[in-house]
């Protein structure tokens, strides 16, 4: 029987009754609190999990990402919400939640774990600063007919938007050089010459301490052809910061740029 297989039925056993097959540890978020972090282990076991009991107030916006170890072969069910997840955003409509942690392949190593369960504010994901809705707006706006980027002193609303204070200064003081000679010769998140636009496909989001994070990025740099001409693929890797409760990016890098931030602090 394949592994998702197996362990849908015995979660479909587990969850049919009163309570689970195995005990759930009680954790809660309480009003006052914007995050909690989730730590285990699991079991190693073909169809078992880890349970954790969840208790929050109705109507908050969470966001939960697993984020230890990166890439782990692990996942997470909100029973009653979404299964096999490692990021995943809803609103509690009630006051509880059953989270169940486990292998996702036949065979999985018992493996130490965490998930960090961030409280945010209501409205719109974007203008939150929630990460990975931080960063998949910005990647969706870079493209060469955005107003996203100004490549002068004055930083466009968007740019004073979506990064943070720190960056901006450091973006004004380099582009006061534009006059002289170009600061910047490609596409300032990729780092490429010639990128028309850029498709966001997926993330992985590593709070630290709930504050700062880190977002990874898999996009793909659409050519205009004047550099080169297929599809390229690649990571992107987005530091944040909260200002004033909204996440904000305050540095990128990749490949074939290590750091946007200190490539500009360059130019004093």
């Amino acid at each position: 029987m394949p592994r998702l297989l197996a362990f849908s039925f015995a979660l479909l056993v587990a969850t049919s009754g009163a309570t689970l097959a195995a005990p759930c540890t009680q954790v809660v978020l309480k009003p006052d609190q914007s995050s909690i972090i989730l730590q285990g282990k699991t079991t190693g076991s073909d169809t078992d999990f880890t349970c954790f009991q969840l208790t929050t107030d109705a109507g908050r916006r969470l966001h939960l990402s697993l984020i230890r170890p990166a890439d782990p072969g692990l996942a997470f069910t909100i029973v009653d919400v979404v299964d096999n997840q490692n990021d995943y955003s809803f609103v509690t409509g009630g006051n509880s939640y059953k989270i169940l942690t486990y292998g996702t392949f036949r065979g999985t190593a018992a493996l130490p774990f965490r998930i960090s369960v961030t409280a945010l504010s209501s409205g719109n994901a974007t203008d939150l600063g929630d990460p990975p809705g931080t960063v998949s707006a910005v990647v969706k706006l870079d493209d060469q007919r955005s107003s996203l980027f100004s490549f002068n002193d004055q930083p466009t609303p968007l740019m004073r938007k979506y990064f943070t204070a720190d960056f901006i200064t450091v973006w004004i003081a380099a582009m006061r050089h534009n006059k002289d000679q170009p600061v910047l010769d490609g596409d300032p998140l990729t780092g490429l010459q010639g990128v028309k636009s850029l498709v966001f496909k997926s993330h992985r989001t590593d709070l630290i301490n709930s504050d700062p994070a880190a977002v990874t990025a898999q996009v793909v740099a659409q050519p205009d052809g004047s550099t080169f001409t297929r599809p390229n693929e690649m990571n992107l890797r987005f530091d944040m910061k909260r200002e004033d409760g909204i996440w904000k990016i305050k540095d990128v890098s990749s490949p074939s740029q290590p750091s946007l931030r200190a490539y500009l602090s360059r130019f004093k």
